[in-house]
């Protein structure tokens, strides 16, 4: 028997194990998993997973605000005169958990330090999702796709290892 958990840093009300055995049984009982589905399945007060959703109807509007507040900023891009490469106005910095205006991040040394980490952080989890993927194309026998995604896999490593002497402290 397999055991569950969650990935690193979610925060689920529910245990792992749990919450996989009953998304087992909506796939089970409608032949897939979509958003929808699994909010239809948990409404009911007595749902294993109803403790994972929101039900105050006031507070998951403004949940759902604040992400739209966080795809606003996270859009916005400035295009330098030259028309080179657009820009991000603002960077995520984890510690303050919030936007910091980029020009700010890049001369503040604890700061950059931070949205180094991040970045590398957001790198390696790329090319674990790339990995992982490639496990999947081998396991569903599909070996051209398994190859190519073996080869950026290996391409990204490359990058990563390119890239390791401007993100060490």
């Amino acid at each position: 028997m397999a055991n569950y958990q969650f990935r690193k840093n979610a925060r689920i009300p529910v245990k792992a194990d749990v919450a996989a055995k009953e998304l087992g049984r909506i796939h089970e009982k409608h032949g897939a998993l979509s958003p929808a589905v699994v909010v239809d399945e948990a409404r009911p007060v007595d749902s294993l997973l109803h403790p994972v959703f929101e039900w105050d109807d006031n507070k998951a509007a403004e949940m759902w605000r604040r992400g739209q507040a966080q795809d606003l900023i996270y859009s916005v891009e400035i295009v330098p005169d030259d028309q080179s490469t657009p820009e991000k106005v603002y960077t995520y910095i984890p510690s303050v958990e919030a936007y910091i205006p980029t020009r700010v991040v890049v001369s503040d040394v604890d700061l950059y330090a931070e949205a180094r980490e991040e970045f590398a952080k957001r790198f390696n989890e790329a090319l674990f999702s790339l990995r992982r993927f490639e496990g999947i194309a081998k396991r569903s026998g599909n070996m051209t796709s398994a190859k190519l995604l073996g080869k950026a896999a290996n391409a990204l490593t490359q990058v990563q290892r390119a890239l390791a002497p401007a993100l060490s402290k």
